[in-house]
């Protein structure tokens, strides 16, 4: 198992990074994270992608995350010297039947204690959930599952997905690993609302709250609590510190990032289910970083007595813009020397510990050990 950091994003550079990976028997497959910064475009990166004689799996970020540092361009590649399977989702919206037929050609890996499920998804496919619930239906909990979504800070729909079918939108890329890891999950944000139902959606969109237009509830809630306008043209700048909680059996909220208004609806990353119970949420810089040490050190325990290889921390992008200044301090709650740190500010981050709920997240922040 091996890191690399690529600092140029030209397709050359990559491609020379390539060839001794290629070379390299022992390497089955290869996660590849860019950032959205200088990207080579989908024609170029295609041909890398497609002709590759081992699987390339993974995804175009806002920003990656390399020793600790924030990385605005650039390429991280983890190198799996284990068995890798791999299924891309080309359409989110009509080929998840797709994942049933894997299941009888997925290699059983008889031999492996555990698996891993490397998942990258559209960040903005409005079918996240069903294949959330279509790989719980299939994998339960045996598995650990990391991963994120994939795209641009500006939220404009592009080819994000990396798969070895080139550079896809979209779609999921799914790469089932034998390698022993353990992931932890924490967010820090705390609810300033009463309960609200959720009384009617269309995909990923929030259409009312208690039978009343969601933009409504959510202005009266967030103008009460923070003193300021809400002002739809410049939704973010307030919006990215209130995001919404859905209640679940384990310890924290789902959180749900509102991320633009469409009438009177709110856009999330990801969806909310129709009856789910939902909170607005708040938090502080300090609970947002003890939250994120919390899900290193849990990491950690999880992990047992081997001696990981790498740390990988799947951060939500809306934390980090939230924290500003302050995010490199929960970089350096998350990261533990001399271990290899990796990772991406992801629109969402996929997760569950093996031991809880898999689960599609917001503003949340996983910490993985490989």
């Amino acid at each position: 198992m091996k890191t690399l950091f690529i600092p140029s994003p030209e397709i050359g550079s990559i491609e020379d990074a390539l060839w001794p990976v290629y070379a390299d028997h022992q390497i089955q497959g290869v996660l590849m994270l860019m950032a959205q910064d200088n990207a080579p475009q989908a024609p170029e990166l295609d041909a890398v992608l497609i002709s590759a004689p081992k699987p390339i799996f993974g995804g175009i970020f806002p920003k990656l995350l390399w020793q600790g540092r924030v990385i605005d361009s650039g390429v991280i590649l983890l190198l799996l010297d284990c068995p890798v399977d791999v299924l891309v989702i080309d359409d989110m919206q009509s080929d998840l039947q797709a994942l049933d037929r894997w299941e009888h050609k997925s290699p059983a890996m008889p031999d492996c204690p555990r698996h891993t499920l490397f998942s990258f998804v559209d960040g903005l496919s409005a079918n996240i959930g069903g294949l959330i619930s279509a790989l719980f239906n299939q994998f339960g909990l045996e598995i650990n599952y990391i991963g994120g979504g994939c795209g641009r800070i500006d939220f404009l729909a592009m080819p994000c997905v990396i798969t070895p079918q080139g550079l896809l939108r979209s779609a999921a890329v799914l790469a089932l690993a034998c390698c022993h890891t353990a992931v932890a999950v924490a967010h820090g944000w705390q609810p300033i609302s009463s309960a609200y139902k959720v009384t009617e959606v269309l995909g990923n969109r929030i259409v009312s709250l208690d039978w009343l237009p969601a933009i409504e509830v959510y202005r009266q809630e967030v103008e009460k609590h923070s003193g300021r306008s809400l002002d739809p043209d410049h939704f973010l700048a307030l919006a990215k510190a209130y995001p919404f909680g859905i209640a679940n059996l384990g310890d924290e909220m789902v959180v749900r990032d509102p991320v633009r208004v469409e009438a009177d609806s709110l856009v999330c990353v990801g969806a909310i289910r129709q009856g789910a119970y939902v909170h607005v949420l708040h938090g502080e810089p300090d609970t947002l970083i003890d939250a994120a040490r919390r899900a290193s050190i849990n990491a950690v325990s999880r992990y047992g007595t081997r001696s990981p290889v790498c740390q990988i921390f799947v951060d939500c992008v809306s934390r980090a813009l939230f924290l500003g200044p302050e995010y490199v301090a929960e970089l350096a709650a998350v990261h533990q020397p001399p271990l290899t740190m990796i990772g991406a500010l992801t629109l969402g981050e996929i997760a569950n510990s093996g031991e809880d709920y898999l689960e599609f997240f917001n503003k949340t922040s996983v910490v993985g050990l490989i």
